[in-house]
């Protein structure tokens, strides 16, 4: 079998057969024949046979492009002129398609363009042979096109940068008037042609990006009314967004480009109309919303400066905003973004005013669009996070309105729509709940640049509250606003006992759990002190949450409680904090003392158990730092003594199972980085069942637990670096023992090395110091 029929055979294989083992032989086999000398011969013959499969000519005419770019050292000066011929006359054979075999046939004579310096006009060779060829216009506008698209994006040409550039000059920078003068007499005569229109678009796209054919020099053409008409047309409406996108960008130098600015003005105002007309049309509608970001964009300074003359551009953004689906909202993002940023610079804060009535539109607008639509229950679960990340990120553009409107401005429009909703919903019971949620929803993004001492329109949003429809939306987004904004309760007391009783109200519906458990964490720390007479109170609601709440709403609960607990006077810290954590212990203890379970779902529900026992505490420990610590001890090293049996039982009974020894490290780890050196009563008892616990079950958390130990006493040489000493050797004793022999590490119950390794890294490391 000749060696062309062993190709052939495998490009077969390749793409035909079902057997993935022949398809992975014939893919190795034809990689390696694209490296021999020989490839450039039989692809040669692929090409102009005529009884060979289509998928046989693509290959064979990508194995002309690669070698050029990793071969062409094989081939001396005279065949190099001979593969030049060669291509341009299967370009002529490939003149009618298929398309992928003449844009492969282009970029080969692309690369052999740039490739070959003695090669001294390409462009001018190929625009005398082929550019009153009418047959061979669709291969020509694809040369002109991959050329520059090669020089730019091509990291495999083998060529230095600035010997690219070199080359880009001379190839692309001497010959862009001819070109352009090419592509006009093209465009003059392609009425009616629209595949013709859209090579020539596109070909004058791949030129103006790589900045050969300057904007400016389309002053005196057809192209920029050409490109806005084509807007209107399907067929070229996406080739046209792409090049009026590039001819704004690449105009961005106002002083420069100024009467090109003026005329593709004219064009963005009358978009406004095909925005407002084909708003049902999703493509039509990002594809002008990319046009109006680009130009607010690059036209930025313009804007600011000449706000009355080209405001038509903000304008059209706002509608994008208006109408788009929100898929397609987020495009306009970055213009509203860097306008806020550009106006508050102190050189043009003086154009600031001009732009208030905009932001107010905009926010009336941003808050339309954060309406949950009526057909929300028929959505996928995909639909509603795309929905919610929507909103969220909306909420940075309202961000943006305030950072140029200030708080009070800001605030007036979701009060306005706030209050209208309170009075009307007195009439009409019927109105959609949407109305109020919406505002709600915009309030907590605003609540990052509101002040805490804002007292003219927060307390008339606060005093609504109280009237607000029993709806569950409305409450859930009603507690997150009053978490949201505990910063400012803080400064109005006079709220606390109607936003705590709203937010505990959010216990008794299902819907609305976790925005209170977050709410009252929130307005917790934010009013600790405050809130200290209302811990009597809080004591049996805790108890009663801990039973009915999930885990996570559960620990947001206790870090509410224990920031309260922080702003107790110092001889009343104990106590209280007992009163809150004995119960947890207490339960916890029984479950220890019964030890394992013979039954293994059992099991399962009793390590959950202790695992959201040992969470809560380690909140405890991690959130309780009182005020000072000027009398007998820190009050969370107190309640780890008294616990410490409980935590006995469960290193004896308990501790080989992993999760549990994870769930007993990461509490202890908390009180480590809360009480730091005060705990140094209870390290001789925890470096003794760190070691121990460790010899016996090979667990890293306890390496992890130990490097915490470390870090905190390691300070004080003279006093901890004895005992600290004593078990960072056996640690180190233990682990070099365990990874001497390769069936441990196989059989090592921890099962994630990476941490194995990390942790006893860090103690060879002391291990080296001692």
């Amino acid at each position: 079998m000749d060696d062309i029929s062993v190709v052939f055979e495998a490009i077969e294989s390749m793409y035909k057969s079902e057997d993935r083992k022949k398809r992975k032989e014939a893919t190795n086999y034809l990689e390696d024949f694209q490296k021999l000398p020989e490839a450039w011969t039989i692809s040669d013959q692929i090409l102009r046979s005529e009884n060979v499969s289509e998928e046989a000519k693509i290959f064979a005419a990508q194995t002309f492009k690669k070698k050029i770019l990793y071969d062409l050292k094989q081939l001396d000066d005279n065949t190099r002129q001979s593969l030049i011929n060669s291509l341009f006359e299967l370009l002529h054979i490939y003149r009618n398609g298929p398309k992928i075999i003449i844009t492969q046939l282009c970029i080969s004579i692309a690369d052999l363009s740039i490739l070959i310096k003695s090669w001294n006009n390409p462009i001018q060779q190929l625009l005398e042979l082929f550019s009153n060829n009418q047959e061979m216009v669709t291969c020509l506008l694809e040369f002109l096109t991959v050329l520059p698209e090669e020089i730019l994006y091509n990291e495999n040409i083998p060529m230095e940068i600035s010997e690219l550039n070199d080359r880009a000059d001379i190839l692309l920078g001497n010959n862009s008037d001819n070109v352009l003068q090419l592509l006009t007499l093209y465009l003059q005569n392609s009425e009616g042609n629209y595949k013709l229109q859209e090579n020539i678009l596109n070909c004058l796209l791949s030129w103006i990006k790589s900045k050969d054919i300057k904007v400016m020099s389309l002053l005196n053409t057809p192209f920029i009314n050409m490109a806005f008409s084509c807007l209107q047309n399907i067929q070229l409406f996406d080739i046209a967004v792409d090049l009026i996108e590039e001819l704004i960008y690449n105009s961005s130098d106002i002083q420069e480009n100024m009467p090109v600015i003026e005329i593709i003005y004219v064009h963005l105002v009358s978009l406004q109309d095909l925005l407002k007309r084909d708003k049902d049309d999703e493509d039509t509608v990002k594809g002008i919303c990319r046009i109006f970001a680009e130009a607010g964009e690059s036209y930025l300074e313009l804007i600011v400066e000449n706000f009355n003359a080209f405001k038509g551009i903000v304008e059209g953004l706002l509608e994008c905003a208006a109408n788009s689906p929100f898929e397609i909202i987020p495009i306009t993002y970055n213009f509203w973004y860097r306008l806020q940023k550009k106006i508050n610079e102190s050189e043009y804060s003086r154009f600031k005013p001009q732009f208030y009535d905009i932001y107010r539109n905009l926010i009336g607008i941003i808050i339309d669009r954060l309406h949950y639509p009526e057909d929300q229950n028929e959505w996928t679960s995909m639909e509603r996070d795309e929905f919610s990340d929507f909103r969220h990120n909306m909420g940075d553009v309202l961000k943006d309105c305030c950072m140029v409107l200030g708080c009070k401005e800001s605030l007036l429009v979701p009060y306005t729509l706030i209050n209208n909703f309170v009075q009307q919903s007195k009439q009409n019971s019927n109105i959609p709940w949407q109305n109020l949620e919406a505002p709600l929803f915009s309030l907590r993004a605003m609540g990052k640049v509101v002040s805490p001492d804002e007292s003219e329109i927060m307390p008339k949003i606060m005093d609504l509250f109280s009237e607000f429809i029993n709806h569950p939306k409305i409450k859930y987004a009603a507690i997150l606003v009053i978490g949201r904004y505990s910063f400012w309760t803080e400064k109005h007391p006079q709220y606390i006992p109607f936003q705590l009783s709203y937010v505990c109200s959010g216990f008794e519906e299902e819907e609305s759990e976790a925005a209170a458990a977050m709410s009252l964490k929130y307005m917790c720390e934010s009013c600790g002190v405050l809130l200290i007479n209302y811990l009597d109170q809080l004591h049996p609601f805790y108890l009663t949450m801990m039973q009915k709440l999930e885990p996570r709403d559960r620990l947001e609960v206790t870090a509410a409680i224990s920031h309260v607990l922080s702003a107790l006077p110092e001889d009343k810290l104990l106590e209280n904090l007992q009163h809150f954590c004995l119960p947890l212990a207490q339960k916890l203890n029984e479950i220890a003392i019964n030890g394992k379970a013979s039954d293994e779902s059992e099991m399962v529900k009793i390590t959950k158990e202790i695992k959201d026992l040992l969470s809560q505490l380690g909140v405890f420990f991690k959130n309780v730092e009182p005020k000072s610590i000027t009398i007998n001890e820190h009050p969370c090293v107190s309640l780890l003594k008294s616990l410490w049996s409980v935590f006995e039982y469960l290193f004896a009974n308990l501790s080989d199972i992993q999760n549990i020894s994870e769930s007993i490290c990461r509490c202890l780890v908390n009180a480590l980085r809360s009480c730091k050196l005060y705990l140094a009563p209870m390290l001789n008892p925890l470096i003794q069942q760190v070691v121990t616990l460790y010899n016996n079950y090979n667990f890293s958390c306890y390496l992890w637990l130990a490097k915490y130990i470390i870090d905190i006493f390691s300070d004080d040489i003279n006093q901890y670096w004895p005992i600290l000493q004593d078990m960072v050797n056996s640690l180190c004793q233990k682990s070099f023992n365990l990874f001497s022999y390769k069936e441990n590490l196989i059989e090592y119950p921890d099962g994630n090395y990476q941490y194995i390794y990390y942790y006893i890294y860090y103690l060879l490391f002391i291990y080296l110091l001692i």
